[in-house]
């Protein structure tokens, strides 16, 4: 099915923890498709490809039918055919594993833990902050992504 409606969770511009845009000086929500619209008019949108389109950038909200279902059929799947997919404050997202080397496992229901994804570990940091990463990293014998040590160190 093709996207309907820009929204604010699609743009790479958009971060869903502090819910604001970093081009405008807006505070915004995921499924906000007013400044999506206008950025996308004027250039500005860059569309997440790893952001896995919702009900709301396909329908208005009388439209939205009951048993609606992302479509996950796209995505990669670990060793037992479960699609992997990390949940955040953006919304569904293609798990990108913070450490290149470690193999994900998925639940059908929950995706991939948080701490195990480029993506969740980018939440995570902004949550509870670096040491209480480090922290859960270590319990949960990963590590920290190095993408993510790399954009620590240019801040």
């Amino acid at each position: 099915m093709k996207v309907k409606y820009l929204t604010c969770s699609l743009c790479n511009h958009f971060d869903a923890v502090n819910k604001k845009c970093s081009v405008l000086p807006f505070d915004t929500t995921s499924n906000e498709r007013e400044y999506a619209g206008r950025c996308a008019a004027e250039n500005r949108f860059v569309r997440n490809i790893n952001v896995i389109p919702d009900y709301f950038n396909y329908f208005n909200d009388d439209e939205v039918p009951v048993c609606f279902e992302d479509d996950l059929s796209n995505l990669p799947k670990d060793e037992n055919g479960n699609p992997l997919f990390v949940i955040t404050k953006r919304g569904l997202e293609r798990a990108i594993p913070a450490d290149p080397e470690m193999k994900l496992t998925s639940s059908k229901f929950i995706g991939v833990e948080k701490i195990y994804t480029l993506q969740g570990q980018s939440e995570l940091l902004q949550e509870i902050g670096y040491t209480q990463l480090q922290k859960l990293a270590f319990i949960k014998g990963t590590i920290i992504s190095p993408l993510l040590e790399v954009q620590l160190k240019c801040v």
